[in-house]
């Protein structure tokens, strides 16, 4: 605060001196100009925002209607590359090809045209003119699609018969060389109706240029197409691929031009609006603030030298005339309250003397019947001593002769008559302030007083005299011996507290600094396990602490002492022989001396353990609710991103295949588009299928539910499996697999080792970017066998690593969810191969992830002659199964080993002809209609049914197969049945 004040009066010394006015005019500027720069400021940063918005309106339309040009010459590319593998083109059937194409195969196609290599025309279903005159052009596009080896366009002049137009190209290659160029013209009301629809802001326009930045397509058709951008733009549009730029347009209007690269061609979209409103908006908006600062200041200008007449002229008659001369009425009140302020004052005055002299009169009064004793010296000598009644009736009248009768001590000296304090405060200039003194005269007990006594400065600030004024302690010091004689009775308490203290767990302590003395009370030896302490040092307190506790206890002490605190409360443990381990708490009170270094600690101890012990398990009770809640609120996220996942994956295929359907309700169902649909049907109903049985399956050993069906499996026979499922289904298509495999055996479920390759495989596919390898690895070293998977991915994040193989959790996937999916596959993977006794781990790195699978490899089977079964191994089989789909296939596989099967679709009709036909094997569904299968049973074996009743389920869990055995059956198989699995159930006694 100093150092502001400081410079304050400095500012105020060094501020000029002028008039009112002067003032008030600098108070207007310096309010208004800041003011007016900030609104300035405001004003260009709002047109510099709205400029900043038009162009970035500007670059969005027209990134918008590039893209949209691009998606038109795309599908345009894919059309002609379609063509291109058509049987006909492939077969060079030519002429076949032109037929089929007559009219227009596509809607933005005008025509369709084939060159050689040598650049005839061999195809124009434009005609032999059209043809002939664009034979330059369209050589000219396959030179262009030839060099690059890629689709190309090319924008056809207007004069020719085809009405110009852009023509698109894509180079034919057989035997690694171009063979033909197969292209399509598509006409000026294809771009023109891509520019109309571009989204663009008010009065603006849409344009389209190719690579030598001639116009294509305008949307208000400024220029003819063809026509050439002005210099400045064509410039900026080749130096640079996007941008916006003030230049001249079309029809020579300067606008504000942005335009957006097309890629596949090598063109720009171009969105351009007129300058000139935006210019006129923005002068308009600058000419206006400035208008309004300019009158604002001279307003401002105007009424402070107004307000300032008004001040100033009274004031002037004040200084002169005085209040009373004032003529005229006071505009400001504040001059009027000064005015009436003085007049008020001058009639004070005369009053407040008279005050002056009653108070006078009164202090006299009260000084003269104070009971407290007073003395005024009115000379420096104490020669003339002016004392009241007490003062007299204490120590004397100040004539008398005090010699002999009155004596003055201090701490049992006498004072002589210099050395009192009265005589010091006038002599000296010394004020004394609670001096204690016994006042001893004859024949009178002693009185003790406290006197305080304060010099009179004179004009010069001398001392001119002294007061003084005495307290009668006499009465205190009475009751102070009375409280020493109360202390002998203390200290014989002292035993009864010490008592005290140890039924409380309580103890005492105190240290003295100087003396490094430290002195602990009964209760206090008793919280440390020693009987005493004696001679006790600081140091002794701290080794006394547990290890894990000295140092921060000793560290927190001198800190506070370090920090002159009063009070401190440590914390600390003490190990007691057979009473383990205690927590105390000792709360501290320190003291300084006058230097501020501490000189004495009083502190007491208090035994917490049982307080530490309840916070501990607080602690743990707060922790595991925290962690409870983590793991419900990560499990709530988990359901809700699975849900998300499952509504847009179920989205896709069945979005796919009510597309397909829609064709085949419109199409030839003969014709190649509705193969294309049913081959998209099947596909994605594989894709649902697959999907759910997944999903089925987390569920089946999330409950466990999952029975193995084991039996000696070939992991390499496997895996040429699922690389045979995945050819034909085209999952592989962009992929190339290497497969490294070695014949390797294991006993286990055929068909969920087939699942747990197929998850693995097609993970990698899903997250290996097309054209690179996957690597497909199984073997053994004689104990284990290893399945190794690799991909060639970005790799699996270090934070998401421990995570994989939980439920629902996935990778980063990016917008088209190509590496989507449910979550689910890798968690059933690992559940799959534990029950086979393996385990499965992962590695990653920038290079890709490898998934390594562990399972116990066994011996290789003896392998049987021949897949029929022998006569005498034939036998006469029941199937009931209410599964129209499962109860065909059943049947097949039966009839094919040579069985004789009669079927049932329900529970009563499969009991009916069981007791009626008597089959040596009856297969039942246990869920089925009418009667279940467990029912079914347990009334059969009532009846007497001795064949052998083989239960079929979907649920694999131990306790279903109890149950079906405890209804009668005799063996219990799991969908989807094994041939194999099958085959042993029904040759087993």
């Amino acid at each position: 605060m100093s150092h502001i004040e400081s410079l304050i009066r400095r500012l105020e010394g060094a501020w000029p001196t002028a008039s009112l006015r002067t003032y008030m005019v600098a108070v207007i500027l310096l309010a208004t100009l800041p003011m007016a720069a900030f609104m300035s400021y405001q004003v260009l940063a709002e047109m510099r925002n709205q400029q900043a918005q038009t162009e970035e309106d500007l670059a969005r339309s027209t990134a918008a209607l590039a893209q949209t040009v691009e998606r038109e010459l795309t599908s345009s590319f894919d059309a002609l590359t379609v063509l291109s593998q058509s049987e006909l083109f492939q077969a060079n059937r030519i002429t076949s090809l032109g037929r089929l194409l007559q009219g227009r195969p596509r809607r933005d196609w005008d025509s369709v045209f084939v060159l050689d290599g040598a650049g005839r025309p061999v195809l124009d279903t434009a005609g032999r003119t059209a043809a002939a005159e664009l034979s330059g052009p369209l050589r000219e596009l396959q030179r262009e699609a030839v060099r690059t080896g890629r689709p190309a366009v090319l924008m056809l002049p207007g004069a020719s018969a085809s009405g110009g137009g852009v023509a698109v190209g894509l180079p034919v290659m057989q035997g690694g060389q171009p063979h033909y160029l197969l292209g399509a013209r598509m006409g000026e009301a294809v771009w023109q109706r891509l520019a109309h629809s571009a989204s663009t802001p008010k009065d603006a326009h849409a344009s389209i240029f190719d690579a030598q930045q001639r116009l294509v397509a305008d949307s208000l058709g400024i220029a003819v197409a063809g026509s050439t951008l002005p210099g400045e733009a064509a410039v900026a549009m080749r130096e640079q691929s996007t941008g916006v730029q003030r230049t001249g347009d079309m029809d020579g209007r300067i606008v504000y031009g942005a335009w957006h690269p097309i890629a596949v061609a090598g063109w720009h979209a171009r969105v351009a609006v007129p300058a000139g409103p935006i210019d006129a908006r923005q002068q308009k908006t600058l000419m206006g603030a400035l208008s309004t600062i300019g009158a604002s200041l001279l307003l401002g200008l105007l009424l402070a030298s107004l307000a300032a007449r008004r001040v100033t002229t009274p004031l002037r008659y004040l200084a002169a005339a005085g209040p009373g001369k004032l003529p005229g009425r006071v505009a400001v009140r504040e001059i009027a309250a000064l005015r009436d302020a003085l007049l008020r004052a001058q009639g004070h005055d005369g009053q407040a003397r008279e005050s002056l002299r009653a108070k006078a009169q009164e202090l006299q009064a009260l000084f003269n019947s104070s009971p407290v004793p007073m003395a005024f010296a009115q000379d420096t000598e104490c020669r003339d001593v002016l004392q009241n009644a007490a003062m007299d009736d204490l120590m004397g009248r100040p004539e008398s002769d005090r010699d002999g009768k009155l004596r003055v001590l201090h701490r049992g000296e006498l004072l002589a008559p210099p050395e009192q304090p009265l005589q010091r405060a006038a002599a000296c200039g010394e004020s004394i302030c609670g001096m204690e003194l016994e006042i001893v005269r004859d024949a009178r007990p002693s009185a003790f007083v406290i006197v305080s006594a304060v010099p009179l400065d004179g004009p010069e600030g001398r001392p001119r005299g002294a007061i003084a004024a005495m307290v009668d302690i006499t009465q205190r010091k009475r009751i102070e011996q009375r409280l020493l004689a109360t202390d002998r009775q203390l200290r014989e308490s002292q035993r009864l507290m010490e008592l005290a203290q140890e039924a409380g767990r309580v103890g005492f302590f105190h240290y003295d600094f100087a003396g490094d003395r430290l002195t602990w009370t009964p209760g206090q030896c008793k919280l440390f396990a020693v009987t005493e302490l004696r001679d006790g040092v600081l140091r002794d307190w701290f080794e006394r602490i547990a290890p894990q506790d000295s140092d921060r206890v000793e560290r927190e002490f001198w800190t506070a002492c370090a920090l002159r605190r009063e009070k401190e409360t440590v914390e600390y443990r003490v190990a007691q022989p057979g009473a383990g381990v205690r927590w105390l708490s000792s709360r501290l009170m320190l003291h300084y001396d006058a230097e501020g270094r501490a000189s004495e600690l009083t502190g007491i101890t208090l035994d917490i353990t049982e307080h530490k012990e309840l916070e501990l398990e607080r602690a743990q009770l707060t922790e595991h609710a925290v962690a409870a809640r983590r793991e419900a609120e990560a499990a709530s996220r988990a359901k809700d991103e699975f849900l998300t996942m499952l509504s847009h994956e179920l989205r896709n295929p069945l979005g796919a295949i009510s597309a397909a359907i829609d064709v085949l309700e419109a199409a030839d169902p003969t014709s190649r588009t509705g193969a294309e649909a049913r081959s998209i049907i099947a596909r994605q109903t594989r894709n649902l299928a697959h999907m759910m049985n997944d999903l089925l399956d987390v569920g089946r050993v999330i409950a466990g539910k999952i029975l193995l069906a084991r039996q000696p499996v070939n992991l390499a026979a496997v895996v040429h499996r699922v690389d045979e499922t995945l050819a034909i289904t085209g999952e592989a298509r962009g992929h190339q697999l290497k497969l490294r495999l070695d014949e390797v055996w294991v006993d286990g479920d055929a068909v969920r080792i087939e699942q747990v390759v197929t998850n693995l495989v097609t993970n990698a596919i899903k997250y290996t970017p097309a054209g690179r390898m996957i690597e497909v690895h199984a073997g053994g070293d004689g104990t284990t066998a290893v399945l190794e998977v690799k991909d060639a991915g970005m790799g699996i994040p270090v934070a998401l690593l421990p995570h994989i193989f939980d439920l629902f959790v996935q990778g980063q996937r990016t917008l088209d969810r190509r590496g989507g999916g449910l979550g689910i596959g890798l968690t059933l993977v690992r559940a799959l191969v534990q029950l086979h006794g393996g385990s499965v781990g992962v590695e990653s790195s920038d290079e890709g992830s490898r998934f390594i699978v562990r399972i116990p490899q066994i011996a290789a089977p003896v392998l049987q002659e021949g897949d029929t079964l022998p006569p005498s191994r034939r036998r006469n089989v029941l199937v009931v199964e209410d599964n129209t789909d499962v109860l065909a296939a059943l049947r097949s596989k039966l009839e094919l080993d040579g069985h004789t099967v009669s079927t049932a679709v329900d529970g009563i009709e499969g009991l009916s002809r069981l007791l009626a036909q008597k089959p040596e094997i009856s297969i039942v569904d246990i869920g089925l209609p009418g009667l279940t299968g467990f029912e079914l049973a347990r009334h059969a074996r009532a009846a007497g049914y001795a064949g052998r009743m083989i239960a079929l389920s979907g649920y694999g869990a131990e306790r279903d197969a109890q149950e079906a055995l405890v209804a009668g059956f005799d063996a219990y198989l799991v969908k989807p049945v094994d041939r194999n699995q099958l085959r042993a159930s029904l040759s087993a006694d």
